[in-house]
């Protein structure tokens, strides 16, 4: 079956949130009082159990795309880096967090009052901690990997389009 990334996304995310309401319901089926109807708690397993199957073929479909999938990725430098999407997916958050932290960096020292975490004197003759690095230079840290980290989100956005056929996913895995 012919499948894109958004179509194997959308599908775990409702089957999720189907077996989120199925265990939901487990707990309240342990116990019934006279006259109430409620589903039989060995039936509500069973559906819990066919839906966690659901969820773990349609996430080992979603393994199998990443895998096959090659995006093509234009780093800080421009040079063109080929990878299998699933390694773009599990690359972009780290970049991200790193483009964070150079930010914060290139804004340089901003500590409020109850911030004693940072070392900055020593001893009696207050011996004060240089910068290792420019504001100037930790900007342009911080512009480089947002630059990659962008063209990670570009190259997955383009990945997820990208029909690939799997053949032992059927209809019914999607449904």
């Amino acid at each position: 079956m012919l499948l894109t990334g958004y179509t194997l996304k959308e599908a775990i995310k409702m089957a999720g949130l189907e077996l989120d309401a199925v265990r939901s319901g487990f707990d309240e089926s342990l116990f019934v009082f006279a006259g109430d109807k409620k589903e039989n708690p060995v039936e509500v397993a069973k559906k819990i159990e066919e839906l966690e199957a659901k969820v773990a073929n349609l996430q080992t479909a979603q393994a199998e795309y990443n895998l096959s999938v090659t995006v093509s990725v234009k780093g800080a430098g421009n040079e063109p880096s080929d990878m299998p999407l699933g390694a773009a997916i599990r690359l972009v958050g780290g970049m991200g967090r790193l483009a964070k932290m150079w930010r914060t960096a290139a804004r340089g020292k901003t500590r409020d009052r109850w911030d004693r975490s940072r070392v900055e004197t020593r001893s009696k003759d207050v011996e004060v901690a240089e910068p290792t690095i420019t504001k100037t230079e930790a900007l342009d840290q911080a512009k480089n990997y947002e630059k990659l980290a962008s063209a990670l989100r570009s190259a997955i956005a383009v990945g997820n389009t990208t029909k690939l056929d799997i053949a032992w996913v059927g209809e019914n895995l999607l449904a």
